[in-house]
């Protein structure tokens, strides 16, 4: 684990889920609402990640929907607000120089294609279990220029590593967390842990770049499994009574 951004992004998350929690101590919200508005400076003023923002920005407000599907209206009036706000800062001197300032997408872009190939290409003459771990140093990694990161490539990184068996495990991960999260939702058990919802959103939203299984977001993934476990046993008390 050499960068912090990944964990950052997935604490803001969990932030804005605590947020939302039916909590009822006030420096659990008070730290919660420091870590959320800390944590989302980072990642505009430092990581300035387009994709990160978009995923981190949906998962918040797929969390505040749900919790609020009861209250339409008062979703509506939420998502306005937040409207209305973005359209006032898109017509500032700041909006011009923040986005000037982020990397040249359509550079990335190519890379990323380049990068989607050379590891595809390894890929096919090791489908079953990938092409395992390898140096950071090497060019069976990096490519012959030293340029290809798989942390660039989600879900083709993880098929690069692990093949057909990690692909497999990933999918059926995913689909069985999902099964948890929507029992949680119609048992209203969602409310003790809307972070677990955020996660599940985060962590699909971010599948094609900034999977959880790189080495600089794996650490979240174990957090996720910890909250995830915690809502499953809510929600089969829940399903008993």
């Amino acid at each position: 684990m050499t960068q912090g951004e990944g964990i950052i992004n997935i604490i803001i998350i969990i932030a804005f889920g605590q947020i939302l929690n039916n909590n009822k101590y006030k420096w659990n919200q008070i730290i919660s609402y420091l870590t959320f508005f800390i944590g989302l400076a980072e990642l505009i003023l430092v990581q300035k990640t387009r994709y990160a923002i978009l995923c981190v920005v949906v998962s918040c407000i797929i969390m505040i929907f749900i919790k609020n599907i009861k209250r339409f209206l008062t979703f509506i009036i939420l998502f306005s607000i937040l409207a209305l706000l973005y359209f006032f800062i898109k017509n500032t001197t700041f909006y011009d120089q923040y986005i000037s300032s982020l990397s040249n997408s359509e550079g990335s872009l190519m890379t990323r294609n380049l990068e989607i190939q050379f590891y595809l290409d390894q890929f096919k003459d090791h489908k079953t279990f990938g092409m395992g771990f390898t140096p950071e140093n090497s060019t069976i990694k990096s490519g012959f220029f030293g340029s290809y990161f798989r942390d660039d490539v989600g879900i083709v990184g993880l098929l690069n590593t692990f093949g057909i068996v990690g692909f497999v495990w990933y999918i059926l991960m995913l689909g069985k967390s999902i099964l948890i999260i929507l029992k949680s939702i119609s048992l209203n058990t969602i409310k003790y842990s809307y972070e677990c919802l955020g996660l599940i959103i985060f962590v699909i939203l971010t599948s094609a770049t900034l999977i959880i299984t790189d080495p600089q977001r794996i650490v979240g993934l174990p957090i996720f499994f910890a909250l995830l476990d915690y809502l499953y046993y809510v929600s089969q008390d829940k399903a008993k009574n």
